[in-house]
């Protein structure tokens, strides 16, 4: 199971992928939105957990925003919808990312 690390300082807090249903930045610091508990803050840029996160279960659809594919509901050209019923901003230039194949979401 792959996790990220919450601290630098205590690599014992360790938090499940699965567990991370989308990624908010402000600026120097990050939100992660849980499938369980309450929203995480993290002093790490976007731009960082986006190299933390490199594979194919997470994919950036906005400046502002990173979310796991496996928690889309459904997408639009402008918007994506995840299973808890968060609507997100999908950026033009991200828009190629998402493809809807057979009911599974894939990156191109």
């Amino acid at each position: 199971m792959k996790t990220l690390s919450l601290s630098k300082h205590r690599p014992q807090e360790q938090l499940p992928h699965a567990n991370i249903i989308w990624i908010e930045g402000q600026q120097n610091y990050c939100v992660l939105h849980l499938a369980e508990g309450k929203p995480i803050v993290l002093t790490k840029t976007l731009k960082n957990l986006e190299q933390v996160l490199a594979d194919n279960t997470f994919v950036r659809i906005h400046k502002e925003h990173i979310i796991n594919r496996t928690f889309i509901a459904s997408f639009s050209d402008t918007l994506v919808v995840l299973n808890d019923g968060t609507s997100l901003g999908l950026a033009r230039r991200r828009k190629r990312l998402i493809l809807k194949n057979n009911s599974t979401v894939v990156l191109i």
